[in-house]
Order: C-alpha cells, then structure tokens, then sequence
C-alpha cells in the first residue's frame, strides 16, 4: 500500500525516472530498490531526495490507514 502511494507521488516527479519500488521482504522488513541498487531498509537510503519522497509516502499512509495513532 505505501509503494502505491509512493508510486501516485512519483508519477509527476523529477524521479519518476528512477524506477523507486518499495517492497516487503519475507521476514516483513520493507526493502527500497532505485533502479538496479537494493537497500535493505528505509534508512539506508542514501539520496535525501528519494528518502524524502519515500517518507513523506508512509507519512500519507499512516494518516490514511491509521488515523488518530
């Protein structure tokens, strides 16, 4: 569900290029790909700009999924 809000704000961004996924891994940690780089978690992103973008994608998600908390 994040990676679908990342992806709507992406679209009409200077990094919609970059081919940013955010996907689970099997033990349920999120893992961030940027093209061809992997990184296992949000915090290792290296860019400000995607891990803002990114950030600001899960920050959307949790008021929209859960809201109040």
């Amino acid at each position: 569900q994040i990676d679908e809000i990342l992806q709507a704000r992406l679209a009409s961004s200077p990094l919609s290029e970059r081919a940013i996924k955010l996907m689970e891994s099997p033990e349920g940690t999120v893992i961030v790909l940027v093209g061809l780089q992997k990184f296992d978690g949000v915090g290792e992103v290296t860019d400000p700009q995607i891990l803002a973008e990114i950030r600001a994608a899960i920050e959307a998600w949790e008021k929209k999924y859960t809201p109040g908390i």
